[in-house]
């Protein structure tokens, strides 16, 4: 039973763990550090203007807070200030353009063999749409987890026993947390797809799904291990009293998760298809 078990592990982490060696075994580290730079300052800002902590805060003050509308309920659950808003359209700007610019380092890398950072504009220009289809995809779907949740939170809120309704929060968010990692886990390689084969983004999103049913318990444990970092994070940033402690750790834990997520999207379609992997080719210390 327990090699069976372990025969199990090690089959669902495979792809994770040639992820892992591809970000820090094969050349000590330098790839993840260059890849998480890239992603570093939209990170920052989106840890700065909506950190998930704010989840958090809403079910430790369920059972004692009172609004007097769903609207102020709704501007409590996120930071609503004009400039908070700029902040978060200029971290979607920088977000397509760290998608594109990684998801062409890293297409070049296992193509070709060569870490290289080709020029810029033409590397955003070749990857802008897929990265953009992906990009706005989970910012919908974010926003609508989003307004259901504080939604029906804000109606749990009015149930004459608040713990009742706080456990049907928790329900509810625990919900969301495995839909989203299950919808995360499904489309895998729905950018890897677009920009390798150059698929529309219907086109391509249909192949990643269909696909991903034959792998997706190897894609499922990776994307909950994301999402309950992310969560770890949240609850950690509600008990930090300083505010810029709890957007570093933000920002540091959206970053890591997103250089691991694109790379591992990248790895696992190479893998799945059977592509050579030019990078592989290379000899490195630990090989």
């Amino acid at each position: 039973m327990q090699n069976r078990c372990f025969l199990w592990y090690n089959d669902d982490m495979d792809y994770l763990k040639k992820t892992l060696d591809y970000l820090f075994l094969y050349g000590k580290g330098k790839r993840f550090f260059l890849l998480w730079l890239f992603f570093l300052p939209t990170c920052l800002l989106v840890g700065l203007f909506f950190p998930t902590s704010k989840y958090v805060d809403i079910l430790f003050s369920f059972r004692t807070a009172t609004y007097p509308s769903f609207s102020a309920f709704w501007l409590n659950s996120f930071n609503s200030a004009w400039w908070a808003l700029v902040g978060l359209a200029i971290a979607f700007v920088l977000f397509l353009l760290s998608v594109s610019y990684v998801s062409a380092i890293i297409t070049r890398h296992i193509r070709i063999g060569k870490l290289a950072f080709p020029n810029f504009f033409r590397a955003v220009n070749n990857n802008f749409f897929p990265a953009m289809a992906v990009t706005a995809f989970f910012l919908l779907v974010a926003f609508v987890a989003h307004l259901v949740f504080i939604g029906l939170a804000y109606l749990w809120m009015q149930l004459a026993s608040r713990v009742l309704g706080l456990v049907m929060t928790i329900l509810f968010l625990i919900l969301i947390l495995i839909g989203m990692t299950y919808l995360l886990s499904s489309t895998t390689m729905w950018l890897p797809t677009m920009s390798f084969s150059g698929q529309y983004v219907f086109r391509a999103l249909g192949v990643a799904f269909y696909k991903s049913r034959n792998y997706q318990r190897k894609f499922f444990v990776p994307a909950l291990f994301a999402v309950a970092a992310v969560t770890v994070v949240a609850v950690a940033g509600h008990f930090c009293p300083v505010w810029y402690v709890t957007a570093i750790l933000h920002a540091l834990i959206y970053s890591v998760v997103l250089t691991v997520t694109v790379a591992f999207s990248f790895i696992t379609y190479c893998e799945s298809e059977s592509i050579k992997r030019e990078d592989l080719a290379q000899k490195y210390f630990g090989r």
